[in-house]
This record gives structure tokens, sequence and C-alpha cells, in this order.
């Protein structure tokens, strides 16, 4: 089963500051609370992350799928070393770009024009 959840905000990098870390870590953490339930999984992980902004950025991908691993472990799954296959997509919506079957959250907010964080955890 997969789990889908959007995080609002600009999100923070692996070389932010150890505080703005911790705060972005803890907003994922609950925006991803009522999204898992019970137990974290045990098992091989698939970590999809979309990452819409308007315009210019810099954010480094694989420095901010590094925090999104970190703030879901022990809540999405036992350790971040389950991750077996991760995808970072940076999406410039200014820019031409498709989706397939998005869920309803993720289109409120594009009308929105915030940045967000898609992220996706499924089973490898």
């Amino acid at each position: 089963m997969a789990y889908e959840f959007v995080v609002v905000g600009r999100p923070v990098s692996r070389r932010a500051s150890s505080r703005s870390r911790r705060r972005y870590k803890q907003q994922i953490r609950e925006a991803a609370r009522g999204v898992f339930a019970g137990r974290p999984s045990s098992g091989p992980i698939a970590l999809t992350v979309r990452y819409f902004h308007w315009g210019a950025q810099r954010i480094d991908g694989d420095n901010l799928l590094s925090v999104i691993a970190d703030a879901l472990t022990g809540l999405a799954y036992d350790d971040d070393g389950q991750v077996e296959t991760h995808h970072i997509d940076k999406i410039n919506t200014t820019r031409s770009y498709r989706l397939a079957d998005p869920p309803e959250e993720v289109l409120d907010h594009l009308e929105g024009q915030e940045e967000f964080v898609w992220i996706r955890v499924s089973p490898a």
C-alpha cells in the first residue's frame, strides 16, 4: 500500500542549520502522522519526492531527500536504510509539466502557488 501526503512551505536541505532541519523534520512528521497508522514498516521501501516551486530554486535534491528520509524514520519505517529506491523531481511550475493522477491535495496546493513537497512512501 502506498502512502502520500503534502508538506507545505519551502523545504530545507541537509546543508541548512540544525535548527532549520529540526523544524522541517517536525513539519514533515506532523503532515505524515495522519497518514501512517500503526507500526512502521520493516520491509524495503520506495520513496518518491516531488518538490513544486515557482521560478528559481537552489535546493539540492539529494540533500532534501536525506532530510525527508530521516524525518520518516520511526513513523513510516524502522530505519532509513530500508529505503531501497528513491526518486526526486524538482518541478518548476512556471514551465510546462505533466502529472499522472495526482491526489486532490496536490491540485489544491498548485492553485495556491506556494512551494510544497508531495511525498509518496510505498513498498519497494
